[in-house]
Parts: C-alpha cells; structure tokens; sequence
C-alpha cells in the first residue's frame, strides 16, 4: 500500500508536469532547495521522473541562522549525493539588503533568493527553475496579497509556470508531501525562522488560518483554491476586455512630451472595471506602479468639470488633464525618471544569445526569456496549432539557430511582419503600435547575422512562423523580472 501511494503521488506529478508542460525533453532543472520537507520531497520525487543527470540542486543562505544553516548544508550535501544530483551553496546577505532598499526581511529574502537561483541557472545551463511551492503556500499567498490590498490580478495566486520559474507541487498539500517523505524513510530539517512571529506568513500560518477552520469552516483551504481558480478565470477574461479598451482609447503623444494620451468624455463611457485595468497599464507603460488612491485620483481629474489639473505619481510622472485630453508624461528629458541617474538605453546593447535562459535588458525593469519546446506530432495537420503559447512568441526553432543576438534597434532595421505579411521598418512598426518613443530605444530585437527574427513580445518575422513541419519550437517571452 506504501508503494502504491507513492507511486500515485509521483504519477500525479508526472500528469501535472506534462499536462502544463513544465518539463522539454533533455532540458536541465535547478531545483531550488531548502531543506524543509516541501523541496526535499520535491527533489526525490522529480528523480524518479527524469534522469538525476538533469538536474541541479541550489540552496540559498539568507545569512540570517549561521549555526542551522551549517548543518542544513551538510544534511543536503549527504541526501544529494545519495540522489546522484550535483549540490550547490550559495549566499547572500539579506540584512544589508533589507536596510540599503528598506524592504522588511521577508521581501529582501524573496528577492534576493529568486535572484541567486536565477544568476546559477543561466552559470549551470538550466533553462528550468523547480520550486516546491504547494496548495498551502497558494492559500497563505492568498492572504498576503489580500491583508495587503492587492487587486484581482494578485489574487488570483501562483502559477504553475511563470516565465522559467516552474512549481509542479501546486496543487498537492504539504500534508501530502509529508506523508510521502515518511513512507519513502526520508527525514527532513524543519526551519527555526516558521516560527518566527515576526514574518507575516508565518502568521498567516500559525495563527489565522487555523482560527478561521476552527471558529467558521473546516474546508477554507479548499475552498480558497476553488476561488483563486475562479478569479484566475476572471482575471483572464478581463485581461482580455482591457486590451480591447486599451486599443479603442489609448493613443501615444511625441514630440516635445512623448507619453500616453486619452479622452476623458470617450473613456468614461468604458465599463469601470475596463477604465481602472487601463489606467494601471498606463502608469505601468510609464515605468510607475499605482496604488488604488492614485488610480481613484486620476479618475477624479478625469470626471472634474474644470479642464485642467495635475497629479504627480512616484519616479517624477505626471498626469495632466487638458481639456478633453489625460497625458501621461515625465518632465525630464527622454529617457531620464526623477531621482535617478540612469538615462534609458540611449547607447543601446547587444546581448550574444548562445543557450535558452532569462536575459536582463539593460536600463529597463525586463527581461527576455528563451525556452525550447519539442512537438511530438510535427508535420500533424490538425496539431499545427495546439503546441503554440499564446502569451509568448513562437518560433521554429531549426530556422532559429543558436548563437543568435538580443539588441537594440538600428536605424533601416526592416522585417516581415507575420501578422500582415508585409515587409516594414522596425520604428515604423512601432509607431503603428503605438509604443513611446522613450521605450523603443531599448525594446529587444531578437536578430541573426542575416535578418531580424523578431520583435520580443510583439511579433516574429513571418520566415520563423511555426508550421506543420516545425519538430523544435524556440518559446520567447517578455516582461517584467
């Protein structure tokens, strides 16, 4: 029965992996490890699903418990070596962190930890990074992002891929995975800092979770993860909406004041929850982040029936309304953002691509993500679409060819547009998409020695475009850290 029940749970993992395809053939995994019972079940059960040469074990000391981590690392040291998987220790100093950016030890951690994982992924050719976040941790994220305001978009929870960052252990309960440590014989170290009360999580866990299944239901985990499955839904479709009403109301002002443009009187006519997604977009296009006071503020100066008025956001943003119109600009000179010393990207970069992996686009808070995805039924009338990523850009990866360079655009840069069909200038694209000025001196432009393959996030020269015949596809995304 044991056996069985391992076995089972280890199939699971195997149906999660190839059902959210978290996993390419051949492709090498960092598994992020702690530990604790989450990633130690989380490292034995992926080397009984792919071959232990495959993987890479990374433990990240935060340099807050001198005395346990020595132990940890030596335990961890032992258990991966029984596993045949190649260990790494690494560490950094999230006290220092904390008080240089003022972020509370809980946030420096997170950060600098994805960071670690993320510098050693790309240093030990991994193009996957394993965590051991489970259904519990879901719920008590939940409740972060709720007790701290967040909207729709955060609360619909963790995902089980984001970018190169993959959680296979999503939906099963840490419950579940102790039970599985114990029948397999394996032990595991348990972290003195989840009990520290002074971590919110930890307070999550400890305190508020079990008084609301004890005073009011017994089922709230579960029904917690019904509801991010609902509002996960939701927030897709909304997503959707809000592109639509973005394209419908946005338009892109240059010249003296290069920003983002929109009429009050034609906007307001768009369905509230539409007219707040695309404000946060605006000030997110802008390289801001709002808060709800600030987006109820800019819908104030909008509704106002005096014409004029300014509201400043953080980095030096400014929103003006001028009659009709709500412009969203900066003061200072192109590229520049107040309290800083950075100046855009006006010397551009090249970055030379010569493996899949995340890579940072200088000046800017992006990245651009490179991920291969075998297709099992090449050359499959019916399947020519199927292994296709929506929110990405997929090209043929035989066309594609390693090393490959990620740049700025140059003046006469021309490609084909898959979408039309036609042969056109980059900054011409970019003009008819309306992205600022400011922005296109450091958007990413993925190119060979021959031609431009594609614009990152936007779109591929129709030479690559995925076809019936595509064996290889090389997925690339772009966004925020």
């Amino acid at each position: 029965m044991k056996q069985q029940a391992t076995a089972a749970l280890i199939d699971h993992v195997r149906a999660t992996i190839q059902r959210e395809a978290l996993i390419q053939n051949s492709e090498r995994i960092l598994v992020g490890i702690s530990g604790g019972s989450d990633s130690v079940a989380l490292l034995h059960i992926l080397t009984a699903i792919v071959s232990s040469d495959r993987l890479h074990a990374l433990y990240v000391d935060h340099g807050l418990r001198p005395e346990e981590v020595k132990k940890e690392i030596a335990w961890l040291h032992t258990f991966c070596q029984s596993l045949h998987v190649p260990f790494t220790a690494a560490s950094v100093s999230v006290q220092a962190f904390a008080t240089k950016e003022h972020r509370s030890l809980e946030d420096a951690a997170r950060i600098l930890r994805y960071r670690k994982l993320q510098e050693f992924s790309t240093a030990c050719g991994c193009t996957a990074i394993a965590i051991a976040h489970n259904s519990d941790d879901q719920v008590e994220t939940f409740f972060i992002r709720l007790l701290r305001g967040s909207g729709l978009q955060g609360l619909t929870g963790m995902r089980y891929r984001k970018g190169n960052i993959i959680r296979p252990l999503l939906d099963i309960t840490k419950k579940e995975l102790q039970k599985y440590l114990h029948k397999q014989h394996l032990e595991w170290k348990e972290d003195s800092s989840n009990a520290d009360s002074r971590f919110l999580r930890n307070r999550i866990r400890l305190n508020l979770l079990p008084s609301l299944e004890k005073d009011y239901t017994p089922s709230l985990r579960r029904q917690i993860i019904q509801l991010i499955d609902i509002l996960h839904v939701d927030n897709n479709f909304l997503n959707s909406a809000a592109k639509e009403c973005w394209k419908r109301n946005v338009t892109i002002t240059e010249g003296d004041r290069p920003g983002i443009t929109l009429s009050c009187r034609r906007f307001f006519k768009e369905d509230p929850a539409l007219q707040r997604r695309t404000l946060e977009r605006c000030c997110w296009q802008m390289k801001a982040r709002p808060d709800y006071e600030q987006i109820d503020s800019v819908l104030q100066l909008m509704g106002r029936k005096d014409p004029g008025g300014e509201l400043h956001l953080e980095k030096g943003l400014r929103v003006n309304r001028n009659g009709d119109e709500l412009i969203f600009h900066y003061p200072l000179p192109k590229g520049q953002r107040r309290g800083s010393t950075e100046s855009g990207a006006e010397t551009g970069y090249n970055i030379e691509v010569k493996q899949p992996g995340r890579f940072d686009i200088p000046g800017t808070q992006n990245a651009v993500t490179f991920r291969l995805k075998h297709r099992e039924t090449a050359g499959d009338t019916a399947d020519q679409f199927h292994s296709l990523e929506p929110e990405a850009l997929n090209l043929d990866a035989d066309k594609l060819t390693f090393p490959f360079s990620l740049r700025t655009m140059k003046p006469g840069d021309r490609f084909t547009a898959c979408g039309s069909g036609k042969t056109k200038k980059v900054a011409r694209y970019f003009s008819e998409k309306s992205i600022p000025s400011f922005m296109r001196t450091s958007w990413p432009i993925i190119t060979t020695t021959e031609r431009i393959a594609a614009v990152a996030g936007m779109e591929l020269d129709a030479f690559y475009r995925v076809t019936t015949e595509t064996r290889l596809i090389l997925v690339i995304e772009y966004g925020e850290h």
